[in-house]
């Protein structure tokens, strides 16, 4: 029997995100017309997708939370069940792919378990430290991951008895990149605007930010556009949000971030340890000054402070308000490294950085001879042993 064409997703994340939409982007670089997505959700907002199907996810009230335990179990076996029987009503897919990591898509190597069908695990954040995570990375066919989560991976796969050989070609390093029909409006140089955008977690550091300009006065204070979004069905810490600050403007979720992004010029990440950071790419790709933490992340050990951006020590509230104050009174040093950021930006390119995933999708989707794999899914093995008996 051929392969279908269609890529299976399960999204349990019932909010948008930096990952999803890089997801996205890296979905689209596929070959045009050669592959239908089907994507089990309760968020089909962030998954506009040519070709896809959005099935609403069912998840009780009365499932509990929580990234261990028997009520984690219980919320990805219910979660695999609805996933396999949409497969069994709309056809075998040719890939499972998981969009997030494998704490977030585990759903998806029960599924594999029972079928044998080839799982693409992406890893957009840290692998926590389970055996049980680093068995599911070691029955993937492919794992592709960002650099700054080798050494979460590396762990996970130690506690499960596995080595990590970057040498296989079973795991693949990628970065992310932004997509030329996206590319970012570019920004405004006339007066100094600021811009914040990420979710209300907590670890993303909006309280920080508000903290740094309330100890402005206000005729000091920039003009700042906070754009967020609102985590749902999260066990985890969120911010609050909307409370009103002296030149201060919310947006919840705008559809308009690009022409709220063009008329800023002044980007501030204060989310700390960001395994990636789509939203200082594109920040960076518009022409924003961009000032993050000195944590060690990703961007961190990429920009060199006072030419690609401003560094300020992370957490520090006095530090980031005077940082904040002094680059509000200072347009041509906005001007002057914003250019840079840009420049630098040109080489995130989704059509070059998602490359070599988009050649993995193809290859584990590619028709074979046979689609039964070498090792019997579990279903397979023990209807085979039940024949046996009856004709034992």
């Amino acid at each position: 029997m051929a392969k279908s064409n269609t890529i299976f997703i399960i999204d349990p994340i019932a909010f948008g995100g930096g990952s999803k939409n890089a997801t996205v982007s890296l979905l689209k670089q596929l070959p045009a017309g050669q592959f239908q997505f089907r994507v089990l959700t309760n968020d089909p907002e962030s998954w506009p997708l040519p070709d896809c199907e959005h099935i609403p996810l069912w998840r009780p009230r009365w499932l509990p939370g929580g990234p261990h335990g028997l009520g984690y179990l219980m919320r990805h076996l219910l979660t695999a069940a609805a996933g396999l029987k949409v497969c069994l009503k709309y056809g075998q897919p040719a890939l499972l792919l998981g969009a997030s990591g494998p704490g977030v898509d585990f759903s998806l190597f029960l599924i594999k378990k029972l079928t044998g069908w080839p799982v693409l695990q992406l890893i957009h954040g840290p692998v926590g430290h389970s055996r049980l995570l680093g068995r599911s990375l070691s029955a993937a066919d492919r794992v592709c991951f960002l650099e700054s989560c080798q050494e979460s991976l590396t762990a996970a796969l130690h506690k499960a008895g596995y080595r990590f050989a970057p040498s296989r070609v079973k795991f693949l390093s990628f970065t992310n990149g932004l997509c030329a029909e996206q590319w970012p409006s570019a920004c405004q140089y006339e007066r100094p605007r600021l811009l914040w955008a990420a979710s209300l977690l907590k670890w993303k550091g909006l309280d920080l930010l508000i903290e740094s300009l309330e100890s402005l006065p206000v005729q000091h204070r920039p003009e700042t556009e906070i754009c967020y979004l609102t985590p749902r069905q999260t066990q985890l810490s969120v911010s609050e949000a909307g409370h009103p600050v002296a030149r201060v403007h919310w947006h919840e979720n705008p559809f308009n971030l690009d022409a709220i992004r063009s008329r800023s010029n002044l980007f501030v990440s204060t989310s700390v340890q960001e395994p990636f950071g789509l939203s200082i790419l594109e920040a960076m790709a518009a022409g924003h000054c961009v000032v993050i933490p000195s944590d060690g992340a990703y961007w961190d050990s990429v920009l060199m402070d006072g030419i690609h951006c401003i560094k300020y020590p992370p957490g520090d509230c006095d530090a980031l308000a005077h940082t904040l104050l002094w680059l509000s009174q200072d347009m041509t040093t906005i001007q002057r490294i914003g250019t840079r950021a840009r420049q630098l930006a040109e080489n995130y390119s989704a059509e070059t950085c998602y490359q070599p995933v988009v050649k993995a999708i193809t290859e584990l989707c590619a028709p074979t001879a046979t689609d039964i794999p070498p090792k019997l899914p579990l279903f397979q093995r023990v209807k085979e042993r039940i024949r046996g008996v009856r004709h034992g």
